[in-house]
Formats: structure tokens, sequence, C-alpha cells
């Protein structure tokens, strides 16, 4: 009996057509990113996709010295109704797919919105991640920000100047004192 409803449970799905969800993710070589020093600009479309299509799109980042982070990655649909739902927006270590960084969902809805702000990042090969869900046939996210480096402070030539000037006149007075 049990071996006739699971039977008759696969005919029902098949016969009503229905269907996983694709994955219809870009390749992280295929992500859009543009970085020109401090801005990062990326994003994708999604066109003549199936409502219920998933992605988890990849832009790499590579870091020659210490940055920090400010992103945001918003959504809107072609209709009046939301073209896509995202559900993540986050950065990895891209030598060991570990999580760094997560986004914080700010909106959701017509237009869905994630900010991701980070503290500071250490050189080497990073990917932004953006993951979500088709709400319609047609679909875009667009992100932008900007990366600052980790710059320390470098005194002007002027302050070594003050900083010997006032060594010399402490050694001045210790030497005069010592003699008078």
């Amino acid at each position: 009996m049990k071996l006739a409803s699971i039977f008759t449970a696969a005919l029902l799905l098949t016969a009503t057509g229905a269907q996983a969800a694709n994955d219809i993710s870009h390749r992280a070589e295929d992500g859009d990113i543009f970085v020109a020093d401090p801005f990062v600009l990326f994003g994708a479309d999604f066109n003549n996709v199936s409502v219920g299509d998933v992605f988890n799109d990849r832009f790499l980042l590579t870091f020659d010295t210490t940055m920090t982070l400010g992103l945001t990655v918003t959504s809107a649909g072609t209709e009046k109704m939301p073209g896509l739902d995202l559900t993540e927006f986050s950065l990895y270590n891209a030598a060991n797919n570990q999580l760094v960084w997560s986004g914080k969902q700010i909106s959701s809805g017509l237009f869905d919105q994630w900010d991701l702000n980070t503290g500071a990042i250490a050189s080497g090969s990073y990917y932004l991640q953006v993951s979500g869900v088709l709400q319609a046939a047609n679909g875009v996210f667009q992100g932008e920000g900007l990366m600052y480096g980790a710059a320390l402070p470098v005194p002007e030539p002027a302050t070594y100047t003050m900083l010997l000037g006032g060594l010399a006149i402490a050694g001045a007075g210790a030497l005069r004192r010592r003699r008078g």
C-alpha cells in the first residue's frame, strides 16, 4: 500500500508539471564588477527566466593592501511587482570560501536593499556574493559603494623638525643646569 501511495504521488507531480527552481547564477568570472579606487560598481540582469529561479552571483575582488568596504546592493522589477527578492549580500574569502562579513537587509518589497559595511580587510582575494529568487520573468540588481585603504598617519616633515628642535632645547637646558 505504501508503494502505491508513493507511485501515485510521483505520478501527480509529473502530471501537474511541477518543476524545481533552476539555478541561473552567473559564474564568478562572468560577474560584472568595475573597480576604480575608491569606487566599486557591480550588478546583473535576468531576462525571460522563470518565477522561482534562484541565483548566487559572485563578484571577485583582490586587494593589495588592507581595505574597508562600504557597499549597497538594490533590486528592482520591471513591472509593478518585485523582479527579484534578494536573500543574501556577503563577502567571502576566495581562498577558503569562508564568510568574512554579512550584509544587512535594509528594505524589501518592490525594491530590496542590503548594505555591507566592513572593518579592515587584509590584502588578498575575496568575492561578493549576491543571492536571491526571481519573482518575475525579468529582474535586475545593482551594487555600488566605496573602498578605503587603511592609511597609516605619516607625519609632516615639519613634525620631525619640531621634534628635533624640542630635543635640542631640552638638551641645552639640561647641559646648562649641569654647568651652572
